[in-house]
């Protein structure tokens, strides 16, 4: 990104890079959550921290998005991933 970017291209580089590259490492934990349960449940404790870190950091680009856009942003609106049976 230029060293002057626009206000515009700012909030287009937070959605676009930053928050979907964070919403991929959150179905990452997810995963990583769901395959550690039965082998290694005091890890599960550890990932939901960092998920719930992750998540807030998302919630703060939302925030910041919305409060300069306008509107609110569907960045980070992802469901958890379960395990089907």
């Amino acid at each position: 990104m230029p060293a002057k970017a626009k206000p515009r291209d700012l909030e287009r580089f937070l959605h676009d890079e930053v928050a979907q590259q964070l919403s991929g490492i959150g179905l990452q934990l997810d995963l990583l959550r769901l395959d550690m349960q039965t082998d290694t449940p005091e890890m599960v404790s550890r990932t939901v921290v960092i998920q719930q870190t992750l998540d807030g950091v998302l919630a703060g680009i939302r925030r910041f998005l919305s409060e300069h856009h306008g509107q609110p942003s569907a960045v980070g609106g992802r469901k958890r991933v379960q395990r089907s049976n």
